[in-house]
């Protein structure tokens, strides 16, 4: 058992939970493009269901990835949200601009799958926030104060690993 594992574990809980719901909206992108066309109230190409498709299943293997590794690298979590926004932003985009041709069981679609996943986004912000108490982890996403997580780390982390955000206190620091 790794010693701040409780502190990470709503950070874990929803990096997987995150992977559960894009592997989900993958398997029905590429196994019901038809059901999709008929949900959305267009007649999109199989080839853009299967594109995204795949894109949310690599999406959620890193997912996966990083919610099952013993140490979590809080900058993967950071973008894992960055990515989350931004297609949030994209759903706002394409309902200002397409709208109109989607149908209303479609409109009403995009925009629940957007608040779901602007909430897991924003939870993952949380649980970063809250792996950042964790005892020994540096949580300061971008190496701007290299010399601050160093001696939070001490020099057993390495450079590299310290700024790169991903340190744990050996048991001859505690």
């Amino acid at each position: 058992m790794i010693r701040n594992q409780p502190t990470t574990t709503p950070l874990r809980r929803t990096l997987l939970t995150n992977a559960a719901f894009s592997l989900g909206s993958a398997v029905v992108l590429i196994a019901a493009p038809t059901l999709v066309n008929e949900l959305l109230g267009i007649n999109a190409p199989r080839s853009v269901y299967l594109v995204v498709g795949i894109g949310l299943a690599i999406f959620a293997a890193d997912l996966i990835h990083q919610g099952t590794r013993p140490r979590i690298a809080v900058w993967r979590s950071l973008y894992s949200s960055a990515a989350d926004f931004a297609w949030v932003l994209a759903t706002v985009v394409a309902l200002a601009l397409f709208g109109g041709a989607l149908s209303t069981s479609g409109r009403a679609t995009i925009v629940v799958v957007a608040a779901v996943v602007l909430g897991l986004g924003i939870a993952q912000l949380w649980g970063v926030h809250r792996a950042s108490f964790a005892p020994g982890f540096t949580s300061t996403a971008f190496p701007s104060k290299p010399l601050h997580r160093w001696r939070r780390c001490g020099p057993s982390c390495g450079i590299l690993e310290a700024s790169l955000v991903t340190c744990r206190r050996l048991p001859h620091q505690r």
